[in-house]
């Protein structure tokens, strides 16, 4: 590199092109955020999830190549693309972002997050301590790397994307492990599986370990108790939308009703925005 990319911050790209980048330190850190790269792959997945190359992709997109190649930076980051003879190509976790399986997909959020390897830093620092203030968190990005002038941009990018995966708490002052509960099986042999288990909990309950007769005692039921925020504090829309499907499928996981027909049963739950 000469003297003169260096200065202007141009620094070498994986398939010949080059992409802008400013100081970074000795740490990179995605310049788009999570969100903003799942657009990546499902351009790419829309156009027959063929190997592509920037300006195609660019393309695709109606944004400019730079910009494009922006992105596919970051989404390398997040282990969304791989690339190979210069072009671009989703891995396995690109696609189960896209698939449309809300499971899968929230579990992809969470994986594509942590493959970052200064986000994982964060989440594992800051993991169910209350958040210091912005520049708080910007001073412990710099300690691990980062440019003193790249420090907000960071923090911003590391702030959208663990929103977008559901490591933020209900209140946003704190960083969790997202809940990541699988849908109740609707195959019989599931079925039966489950209610061999009651059996134990009356054992246990006679014990004085697990009383069946409380719910507050069910590990998974308590689990998203505690997560809700206090009475009267702000909780938007989607995380409650969020967190009363994933009660419903607990509640499908725990109980078991006189009523059901061929191993069958789920609780729908439907919610009409006001």
């Amino acid at each position: 590199m000469s003297g003169a990319d260096a200065e202007d911050g141009v620094v070498p790209y994986e398939g010949g092109s080059q992409i802008t980048k400013r100081q970074t330190g000795t740490t990179s850190f995605p310049y788009a955020n999570l969100e903003d790269v799942v657009t990546i792959a499902k351009a790419m997945h829309d156009a027959g999830g063929i190997p592509m190359s920037s300006d195609q992709i660019a393309n695709c997109l109606g944004i400019p190549d730079s910009t494009a190649r922006v992105k596919l930076a970051s989404a390398r980051q997040f282990g969304i693309i791989s690339t190979s003879e210069g072009k671009f190509r989703l891995t396995d976790l690109g696609n189960r972002l896209i698939s449309g399986d809300e499971i899968d997909s929230q579990k992809a959020k969470h994986e594509a997050f942590l493959s970052v390897d200064i986000y994982k830093k964060a989440f594992e620092h800051f993991r169910g301590k209350a958040l210091p203030s912005k520049s708080g968190i910007e001073n412990a990005f710099v300690s691990w790397g980062i440019a003193e002038k790249q420090k907000d941009k960071a923090r911003w990018s590391f702030e959208k994307s663990a929103t977008f995966a559901g490591f933020y708490n209900a209140t946003k002052d704190r960083i969790v492990a997202p809940i990541l509960i699988s849908p109740p099986s609707s195959n019989i042999q599931k079925t039966e599986e489950v209610k061999k288990v009651e059996p134990a909990h009356k054992d246990r309950g006679a014990e004085g370990a697990i009383s069946p007769t409380d719910p507050m005692q069910e590990p998974l039921i308590h689990g998203l108790l505690v997560r809700m925020p206090k009475a009267g504090t702000e909780w938007d829309y989607e995380r409650r939308v969020q967190w009363l499907r994933l009660f419903a499928s607990v509640l499908d996981i725990v109980y078991t009703s006189p009523n059901e027909k061929d191993g069958t049963r789920y609780l729908k739950v439907e919610i009409e925005a006001l």
